[in-house]
């Protein structure tokens, strides 16, 4: 008779990568495994599964005939139908062995408590896309921004976006001369520039690609560029709307707590320190912290809570 080793699984699935942090009913880490982009909004619920699992093998690729008992989810485009249809992918898929607990919810809660483990205050995260979140006094849930890559959420795709939009521009003379130019070349293997519509066009929408462009863009700011340092600006303020409009709704009128999460906030640019003075100048009293552990270990503890309940 087969005998199954069970296992709780935490999985982070983002804009970028996806990651699942694998242990045993105890709580003990037993193993992590990565993948690609899992965000269903723009990479699409089979290939969003197709990451998860992967990222759940390769965590359970040492343990003999895993049989998960509690798995957690929290996914980077999680709204209401979004995460109906990608947890009744998991349930479906016959790759995973899964005899317990299922939660399919958004990112947003585990990136809070994974700097916040009361969730007393707001998150605020920025990778490929982005989004703030909250809990007004009446445990109403506030989720501001998330939308998709493309309809206005900022980040490193529409930083990426942005990028080559101005690229176009200064090639033609319609807009400031910029070495973002040169760079979305190079990034884009391009024989010519002329031949950048050739390979930006429908269905193209590899988000990963196009905000693979953000260090490039940081770079160039770093290094003077007038233009990459005034995307970068533009995506600043909107980091600072997202906070505000999210403190706001959640009815956090002093003592605001930050958690700031992904990629951007590794910038060489400061942005960090430009983002603080934006905040003061609307709330004096603020903190700002980053996750004590990484969101993947949070939904991990989710899980195991689960498990034990």
């Amino acid at each position: 008779m087969l005998t199954y080793t069970p296992v709780v699984v935490g999985v982070d699935s983002g804009g970028s990568k996806t990651v699942a942090v694998v242990g045993d009913t105890k709580g003990n880490v037993l193993g992590k495994g990565t993948a690609g982009a899992a965000n269903p909004l723009s990479v699409g619920i089979e290939r969003s599964l197709e990451n998860i699992i992967t990222a759940i093998k390769n965590g359970t690729a040492k343990i003999k005939n895993p049989e998960i008992v509690s798995l957690y989810i929290g996914t980077a485009g999680g709204w209401p139908k979004v995460l109906k249809d990608l947890k009744k992918a998991v349930k479906l898929t016959t790759l995973l062995r899964i005899r317990g607990e299922l939660t399919v919810e958004d990112d947003l809660p585990i990136a809070l408590h994974s700097g916040l483990p009361e969730g007393d205050g707001i998150v605020l995260i920025v990778g490929t896309g982005s989004a703030a979140y909250g809990v007004d006094k009446q445990g109403n849930k506030v989720h501001v921004s998330g939308w998709n890559h493309l309809l206005g959420e900022t980040g490193g795709y529409e930083l990426g976006l942005k990028s080559l939009i101005a690229a176009t521009r200064s090639y033609d003379g319609r807009g400031e001369k910029t070495v973002l130019e040169d760079i979305v070349s190079r990034h884009f293997a391009l024989d010519t520039f002329e031949s950048l519509p050739l390979v930006i066009k429908p269905p193209f929408i590899d988000s990963p690609k196009i905000a693979a462009l953000t260090p490039l863009v940081d770079q160039a700011a770093m290094d003077g560029d007038r233009v990459a340092k005034r995307l970068i600006e533009e995506m600043i303020t909107e980091m600072d709307c997202s906070i505000r409009t999210a403190a706001t709704r959640a009815g956090i009128e002093k003592g605001l707590r930050v958690v700031l999460v992904g990629s951007i906030f590794r910038m060489k640019y400061p942005v960090l320190e430009e983002l603080k003075t934006k905040v003061m100048t609307w709330m004096k009293d603020v903190e700002f912290v980053f996750p004590s552990e990484e969101p993947a270990m949070t939904a991990f503890k989710f899980a195991l809570k689960a498990a034990r309940a």
